[in-house]
């Protein structure tokens, strides 16, 4: 079988990307694509694809339904876009040429708004009106949960298959890439000592510049420049009274375009407390040089708690249900008060043990994906 595989966002591509080589292994003909962030994600894996973008000549029905149509694939295998509809747009072209598609979500929450006419952006929006307009023949999901959930918000119990994630698999392949040596090694360059203790903040591209700094704007409450200022404000204390030196490491979301940290740094360093932006280093790298991996509720936090490694979920200003899914599931219970925050650093800075959590996934989702596929009637 021609396979067309297609993503635009990072995690859409670490879903997808693992399938390239199982089915190139069963003699299937791969056709690998992606647009933005995508692409460079695809070359995390050793894998190059090919830019949607310039093989069709605008985003449109039309327009991939006559791309699909020059490259006749037998299937098409998608992730869930977030703020792009490459994707939907997709999968109608796929329908309207009769060719069957899987769209496979990466992430537990959010997942009803990447089949609405809405961007993830838009998510009040689309709290107000509930449509999945775009759909693909099926959904795979990672566990039964998201497909009672999505059940109960209105989607075909028939159209969604538990599949697992495909990244989880490989993870920990990736994980083995990078020796302790390779820890240490970040840490010298970053001038951080045995002693010192060292956090990385992995960031999600909350922030629209036109709203600012007004969190009653934004739908969870927070944003991450909110979130990351609340951080400093606890490290700055703690540091002091611990006398510990203190770095946090800043990985930007690969689909920001906002500079949401330098101004903050700025303000908020100094003293025993130092902070840096990384957006080059790998994700895996980056949480198993640290001591401890703390964010809102990115799949990074997921990954590194898979992974073994201690995680920290912030969401000072939370107004709505709980987005992590390990809180959810009462693997790692999020911070949303100020004094609770400042406590735990205060105990981590002072030798607190970081116990890792424990969290199983799903095994063997690509090779439960491609055999649906060439089960497929």
């Amino acid at each position: 079988m021609k396979v067309l595989l297609f993503a635009r966002d990072p995690g859409g591509a670490n879903a997808v990307v693992p399938l390239a080589p199982c089915l190139a292994e069963r003699g299937h003909q791969v056709l690998l694509y992606g647009k933005d962030a995508a692409l460079k994600q695809y070359l995390a894996y050793g894998q190059a694809g090919l830019d949607l973008a310039a093989a069709a000549s605008e985003m449109s029905v039309d327009s991939y339904a006559g791309f699909l149509k020059r490259l006749a694939p037998d299937f098409l295998i998608t992730a869930t876009g977030s703020d792009d509809f490459a994707e939907k747009l997709l999968w109608q072209a796929a329908e309207r040429l009769a060719i069957p598609s899987f769209a496979i979500l990466d992430h537990w929450f959010n997942y009803g708004i990447r089949f609405s006419p809405y961007k993830l952006v838009e998510q009040e929006l689309y709290e107000q009106d509930k449509r999945h307009p775009f759909l693909p023949s099926r959904i795979l999901v990672m566990d039964d949960e998201v497909r009672a959930a999505m059940i109960q918000e209105g989607f075909a119990p028939e159209r969604i298959l538990v599949s697992g994630q495909p990244h989880f698999d490989s993870l920990r392949q990736q994980a083995k890439r990078f020796a302790a040596e390779d820890n240490r090694q970040y840490r010298s360059r970053l001038g951080i000592a045995e002693t010192d203790f060292l956090l990385c903040f992995i960031s999600e591209n909350i922030t629209e510049p036109d709203k600012g700094d007004d969190l009653g704007q934004y739908y969870w409450g927070y944003t991450e420049r909110s979130v990351f200022s609340e951080l400093m404000d606890a490290l700055q204390t703690t540091a002091a009274g611990s006398g510990r030196k203190v770095h946090v490491v800043v990985k930007p979301h690969p689909n920001e375009t906002f500079d949401a940290y330098s101004d903050l740094i700025a303000a908020k360093t100094g003293g025993l407390v130092s902070a840096s932006i990384d957006k080059a280093v790998h994700p895996v790298k980056l949480c198993q040089a640290v001591d401890l991996v703390c964010g809102m509720s990115s799949m990074v936090l997921v990954e590194a708690v898979i992974l073994g490694l201690p995680v920290l979920s912030v969401q000072i200003g939370l107004r709505r249900d709980n987005p992590f899914i390990l809180d959810k599931k009462g693997v790692v219970r999020s911070i949303l008060q100020r004094r609770e925050l400042q406590d735990r650093m205060t105990g981590y800075l002072t030798g607190m043990s970081l116990e890792p959590a424990k969290f199983g996934v799903p095994t063997g989702a690509a090779e439960r994906i491609i055999k649906w596929m060439e089960e497929w009637r």
